[in-house]
């Protein structure tokens, strides 16, 4: 991710295996719910398991729930292979 459009992003996410790599990041205007951002990350990201989300921070799981997303950093766990998806 381009650092000079990375700053204005307030919520980032990482590959636990790299921890130090943004893997890719979005701003949070309110309206992001943990669901929404569960099934933004199906979509970008590519893996041959399914994926575990929590917040870098206090290690909270993300879930398929309806309450909006947190401002911050979250790292995303999987076993097996991970990738980008190139169409973005």
């Amino acid at each position: 991710m381009s650092s000079h459009r990375s700053h204005f992003r307030n919520v980032r996410f990482f590959d636990e295996a790299n921890p130090d790599v943004v893997l890719g990041g979005l701003v949070q205007n309110g309206s992001l719910t943990e669901k929404n951002f569960l099934v933004m990350l199906d979509i970008v990201l590519v893996t041959t398991t399914l994926i575990r989300v929590s917040t870098e921070d206090t290690e909270r799981v993300v879930s398929m729930v309806d309450t909006r997303l947190d401002v911050g950093d979250y790292i995303v766990s999987y076993e097996g292979k991970l990738s980008l998806c190139e169409r973005f």
